[in-house]
């Protein structure tokens, strides 16, 4: 029976930190030896993560014990420098015993960021999965996913932002692997000395991830500017136009007119006798796909889920009414609106 059974058994003769399903509580001793069963893997987690993950993605800064070939690369802090020279064993090696250069920390990020890398070992669908939460804590403000520690964040518009964080905490060797999905990139930082809190590594990556997003905030924004805002003609010339601005961190329709109809006083019920109401601005909601919106008609007093449900509210054309996307052709971008049969370029 492997260490990992035995630490199995040893948990449930302890009583349980809190009710099942009390609060989100994991363990994956028992399915690491339940997978070398089924599959005639290697007999240790060290092995198994050097034929599984290390040598695929070529992490050769990364392991579980010092050796005469890694001893010049290790940092030893000069207090509890002795914790260089455990050996974790099988059953602490997957949660404490590793350790990596910054090298991997970065390409083990580059993965996860884009999986469609030709180097991931996971595919999109399941790094999805993996980057969301599980359990929110009451303080509005951490959470924890998957495999992650997570802590929320506010952008220039104060937006929350998930910052999804494994860190590894020692007496003196501390490391944190942080990702902020919304804007596609991480943070890695290894560090070796004593520290006033277990959390002081974490901490310090939050405040480079804070003092990075108002820049990052400014050039999304002029990135999307120059490429969607502006007033929209119909090539056709019946009169059809579409103006699109960039406020607060999103996209806003705010003229629409479809054949000589003003479509957004028609869905805000503004009558045709009334001057003095302005219609509402209708914000646009990216479908995942580049340059590919749904324009979001329901009233702005009303929750994001009530909008998402009336999402693909009506057809024609076999196209959603509120579907438009952009094209590109000879350095000449393209607004279509396809449920009319409309084509629009910048004027």
């Amino acid at each position: 029976m492997g260490d990992g059974v035995r630490l199995g058994d040893g948990c449930l003769s302890v009583r349980r930190t809190c009710a099942v399903s009390a609060n989100f509580l994991f363990g994956n001793a028992r399915a690491f030896e339940v997978a070398k069963q089924q599959t005639g893997s290697p007999e240790t987690w060290a092995d198994l993560a050097q034929r599984d993950i290390f040598d695929p993605l070529g992490l050769n800064g990364t392991s579980f014990v010092v050796t005469p070939h890694n001893k010049a690369h290790v940092a030893v802090a000069s207090a509890d420098s002795d914790e260089v020279d455990l050996d974790f064993l099988e059953p602490m090696s997957c949660s404490g015993g590793q350790m990596s250069s910054l090298s991997d920390y970065v390409k083990v990020m580059q993965t996860i960021l884009d999986p469609t890398r030709p180097e991931s070992l996971l595919p999109p669908h399941v790094i999805r999965e993996w980057l969301r939460p599980i359990q929110a804590w009451m303080d509005d403000t951490t959470e924890v996913g998957m495999l992650w520690e997570i802590e929320k964040m506010r952008d220039s518009y104060a937006r929350p932002i998930r910052i999804f964080q494994k860190l590894g905490v020692l007496g003196a060797s501390r490391s944190v692997f942080a990702i902020n999905q919304d804007m596609s990139y991480g943070v890695a930082l290894l560090m070796t000395g004593t520290v006033p809190t277990s959390t002081a590594a974490g901490d310090i990556v939050l405040d480079i991830f804070r003092h990075l997003q108002p820049t990052l905030d400014r050039i999304l924004t002029a990135s999307a500017a120059r490429r969607y805002a502006g007033r929209w003609i119909s090539a056709n010339g019946d009169g059809s136009k579409i103006f699109i601005r960039v406020a607060e961190g999103s996209l806003w329709v705010t003229k629409l007119f479809l054949q000589g109809t003003d479509v957004l006083r028609l869905v805000h019920h503004i009558p045709d006798d009334d001057r003095r109401s302005k219609a509402e601005p209708i914000t646009m909601w990216s479908t995942g796909r580049r340059d590919e919106f749904r324009m979001v008609f329901a009233s702005a007093s009303k929750s994001c889920v009530s909008a998402w449900t009336a999402v693909d509210d009506g057809f024609s054309r076999g196209f959603p009414t509120d579907l438009l996307y952009f094209s590109e052709e000879d350095e000449n971008i393209y607004l279509h609106m396809p449920s009319v049969g409309l084509v629009f370029s910048r004027n």
